[in-house]
C-alpha cells in the first residue's frame, strides 16, 4: 500500500482532500439520524440507483518457490495485475500504477506524464 499512497501523494491532477479511491478502513461511517441507516448504507443505496459500482481491488499473494506472485482483482473487470517477482517491493511498485489506472485514471494520466512517458 505504501506505494500506492505514494504513487497518489506526487500526483497534482485532483485535490489530495478528494482522493478518488479510498484505502480499506479509512472511511469513517455513523449513523444517519431519525433513518436508522449508516451513512455507508445511504451511499450504496445511492450509488445502485445512479449506476455507479463500488470499486474494490482484491489481491491474492501466493508463493512460487522462490518468488512470489501478486494478483489483482479489481470488482466488476477481473484480473488487472498477475506478475511474479522474488521481492515484494518490486512487485508492488509495478502494480501501483496500474491500481490507480483502474479506480482514478485522472491519477494515473497525471503519473504517467511524469514517470512514464514510455507507456504513454
Amino acid at each position: 500500500m505504501d506505494d500506492i499512497t505514494a504513487v497518489q501523494a506526487r500526483v497534482r491532477g485532483e485535490p489530495m482532500g478528494r482522493a478518488g479511491a479510498e484505502l480499506s478502513g479509512s472511511q469513517s461511517d455513523f449513523s444517519v439520524p431519525f433513518t436508522g441507516l449508516s451513512l455507508s448504507a445511504v451511499v450504496s443505496v445511492l450509488r445502485d440507483l445512479m449506476g455507479m459500482p463500488e470499486t474494490r481491488v482484491g489481491e491474492e499473494i501466493i508463493a512460487e518457490g522462490a518468488e512470489l506472485r501478486l494478483r489483482l482483482h479489481l470488482s466488476g473487470a477481473g484480473v488487472i495485475f498477475d506478475e511474479a517477482d522474488e521481492g515484494t517491493d518490486a512487485l508492488l511498485r509495478r502494480a501501483a500504477p496500474l491500481v490507480w489506472r483502474s479506480v482514478s485514471p485522472v491519477f494515473h494520466a497525471s503519473w504517467l506524464t511524469d514517470n512514464a512517458t514510455s507507456e504513454a
